[in-house]
């Protein structure tokens, strides 16, 4: 759904256009736009509403705070077989 509302964004917004941008079939797409409407996500032009936008907003805070980099402090784990031998 985050992967549709993300191309949605940016126009066109037909079908066709969709599948392509996604990786999804038409009839994927078509399904998708139906639920996005009627949760409210998308309005009557297929135009992102306040509520998808921070649905969109909240999903992509949850993925970059998900792959956190490690600090320059933390221990780092190397298995014995690339160490070198001692």
């Amino acid at each position: 759904m985050m992967l549709l509302l993300a191309a949605l964004r940016r126009g066109p917004r037909f079908d066709e256009t969709l599948a392509r941008r996604t990786g999804l079939t038409v009839s994927e797409v078509q399904q998708l736009v139906e639920r996005a409407l009627a949760w409210g996500w998308l309005d009557e032009s297929r135009r992102l509403t306040n509520h998808g936008l921070s649905q969109l907003v909240k999903a992509r805070s949850w993925q970059q705070a998900k792959y956190a980099p490690f600090e320059e402090d933390d221990q780092y784990y190397y298995p014995k077989s690339l160490r070198a031998p001692s």
